[in-house]
């Protein structure tokens, strides 16, 4: 920087100062120069200083105007030319503070920015500001993407996290993923700057379906909310709709998969109930709960299917919902050969629950998988388990008995040691779903059951084992690290695998068909302590997108601070909108529903003010103190408040951003998403 000053004297204005400061930045993208000038006999160099402060900080402020003015002009399809000023015509004219000791209450400073070049996705823009009687002129050269890059646009967040690459010059991740067995790796964006959906399924495993039965063969019953046999002509399910108790069956896609958009197109926003699980195996051994609709299970919930991991789940309230077969003699009975494989995901991991189950409650003459605390075979007084570390992620279940000898497997890990009983299964019985003979309801999923009257040699088990897998399992990872794309390495992370949020293969279009990290009310992730986020009573701006899974509250976007009144700021989603200040709240109600949105809160020292997809919801008046040097948590409050539903992006700048900055950022993410 270099600073010349000339003083003169003349009769009629005593002594002048001319102030002549000349600055120069450069960087890869990014380069400015900038002139003050100051008029001869403008007074105190006090005066002086202050204006050209002021006025210094008023270049930025309507370069970054511009700056967002052009990018939404751009995705209106404007054409940026050398013709393009800003304000369209006149000038801005901007109401300061007044100075201390000046006679006027207040000073008014005005600017105008130009587009003096504009070649591709490059501009120079040339900003003239005025502040009392001194003038700045700046130069600076951008380069703004429509596609994107809304932090080029709207720069200096102090952190930004996103599935879509954010800023131009950024060159780090997205985020890291951890998959099943605890490899991670980290996932970047692909050439139209989305996170690259080809690398998450490289590392997650291949979803596509693949019927098992087709290598595996000799199936008594099999269920399936897929194709499992090529050869297969039939429908998958039938589905009761809740608006008017009619019935539909369903099938199948082109790629095997459920016809979930004419499963969706049948219930529509109600509630979808399993009237009858199709037997693909060829024995006409379907499961029906026709009688009885209140004993019915879900599919679909409120207009959104039920899933475990990417694909549609059958969910068991664990209470009085199953479904049956008619009685028959295909399951094997007596001592005789079996195998039971089961995909499933229990909500309770407190207990034991049977999957599926047949015979009667005679000592030992049932027949049922046991899944949950323990894995293993429910015999009726004569259960045969290995205990397990339970959870509630998605698992294959499989279980043999050779007529002396009972083995259990978990995923592909084996959790029952070879252990030598005898059974003595009622024969003629029915085939149970989602309950034992004696009423020991399941809380959970099921998506996949196959029963065989043999005992599948190690390498059927494994390729059966690794089919369901690679089709359920490995198409989900966990987000150990959520990369910061403002550039000051706020990375949030959670290295506890339970905690972590979810992103599947599958869930990519979740969120209005982009990537999305799933947070079930248990899991999060943060920061390290940091004092660049705002605190105290600093202005600020929270933004977020989300999609609410459960609409009967509200939940915490992220927050920071601490659990002291008034101490904490976060933003609300859900049934209220708002800030979150622990004990102060400054929200309002909102009608809750599954779509995504977009919200954003500012604060600057004295008002709150919120918007919904761009539109203001709340304005308000509150003081907070936030504690400084504290972790971001993203997917709850400072106290705790878990984010149920799903998260594609957070920024937050210290700073309230302009209505144009702020309909910038929404306008980008309400298009994208």
């Amino acid at each position: 920087m270099k600073i010349s000053f000339m003083k003169s004297r003349t009769h009629s204005q005593g002594y002048g100062i001319a102030l002549l400061v000349v600055f120069l930045m450069t960087s890869v993208l990014l380069g400015t120069s900038m002139v003050l000038m100051v008029s001869p006999g403008v007074g105190s160099i006090q005066q002086v200083l202050k204006e050209t402060t002021t006025a210094k900080a008023l270049t930025d402020q309507a370069l970054s105007l511009a700056r967002a003015d052009i990018l939404n002009q751009m995705k209106l399809g404007t054409t940026i030319s050398t013709s393009y000023r800003y304000p369209a015509s006149g000038t801005n004219s901007i109401t300061i503070p007044s100075y201390p000791g000046s006679a006027s209450p207040n000073n008014v400073a005005s600017y105008y920015v130009t587009v003096t070049n504009a070649r591709g996705f490059t501009f120079t823009l040339k900003s003239i500001v005025t502040v009392g009687s001194t003038q700045v002129s700046k130069t600076q050269l951008v380069q703004l993407h429509a596609s994107s890059y809304i932090l080029d646009a709207v720069p200096n967040a102090v952190a930004a996290y996103s599935t879509r690459k954010l800023r131009y010059a950024y060159a780090g991740y997205a985020l890291k993923l951890r998959k099943s067995g605890g490899s991670q790796q980290d996932i970047g964006f692909d050439t139209t700057n989305n996170l690259d959906s080809t690398a998450v399924a490289t590392f997650l495993g291949n979803s596509t379906n693949t019927p098992p039965l087709d290598s595996v063969t000799g199936a008594v019953a099999a269920y399936g909310l897929r194709k499992l046999r090529t050869a297969y002509a039939g429908k998958a399910i039938r589905v009761r709709r809740s608006s008017d108790n009619g019935e539909s069956d369903i099938g199948f896609n082109a790629s095997g998969d459920l016809d979930t958009a004419a499963l969706l197109s049948w219930v529509l926003t109600g509630n979808g109930y399993i009237v009858t699980w199709y037997d693909q195996s060829g024995n006409g051994l379907n499961a029906t709960m026709s009688s009885t609709p209140g004993n019915q299970p879900l599919i679909v919930i409120s207009g959104a299917i039920n899933t475990l991991g990417t694909h549609p789940a059958i969910q068991f309230n664990g209470s009085n919902t199953y479904l049956s077969t008619a009685s028959s003699a295909l399951f094997p009975t007596g001592a005789g050969n079996r195998t039971l494989n089961i995909v499933e995901q229990v909500t309770n991991a407190s207990d034991w629950y049977a999957g599926y189950a047949w015979g009667d409650t005679t000592s030992s003459g049932a027949s049922g998988i046991i899944v949950g605390s323990q894995v293993g075979i429910h015999g009726y007084g004569w259960d045969v388990t290995g205990a397990v570390t339970a959870d509630t992620n998605p698992h294959v279940v499989t279980v043999t008995y050779n007529g002396s000898t009972v083995s259990g497997y978990l995923d592909s890990t084996s959790v029952v040691s070879p252990n030598t009983t005898s059974y003595s299964t009622t024969a003629n019985t029915p085939l149970l779903i989602g309950k034992t003979v004696d009423g020991h309801n399941m809380p959970g999923n099921e998506s996949e059951i196959i029963i065989y009257g043999s005992v599948l040699t190690a390498p059927q088990r494994t390729t059966l084992v690794t089919n369901q897998t690679n089709y359920y399992i490995n198409g989900c990872g966990t987000v150990a690290t959520w990369y910061d794309q403002s550039g000051n390495g706020l990375d949030a992370t959670q290295s506890t695998a339970a905690n972590q949020p979810i992103l599947c293969t599958g869930l990519l279009n979740q969120l209005a068909g982009r990537s999305t990290l799933q947070f079930t009310g248990a899991n999060y992730l943060s920061t390290v302590t940091s004092a660049t986020l705002p605190s105290g009573a600093a202005a600020r701006t929270m933004d977020v997108v989300t999609q609410m899974a459960n609409t009967s509250t509200w939940y915490g976007g992220y927050s920071w601070g601490s659990s002291s009144s008034g101490a904490g700021s976060g933003i609300e989603v859900g049934s209220q909108v708002g800030f979150h200040g622990y004990g102060i709240d400054a929200a309002t109600s909102v009608t809750a529903d599954t779509a995504p949105h977009v919200e954003t809160v500012t604060y600057d020292g004295s008002t709150i003010n919120a918007y919904l997809d761009g539109v203001s919801k709340l304005s308000t008046g509150r003081g907070y103190n936030t504690t400084a040097s504290t972790s971001l948590s993203i997917g709850k409050t400072v106290d705790g408040h878990y984010l149920i539903g799903d998260e594609s992006e957070a920024i937050i700048y210290a700073r309230v951003l302009d209505s144009i900055s702020r309909t910038v950022i929404e306008n980008s993410q309400l298009q994208y998403y």
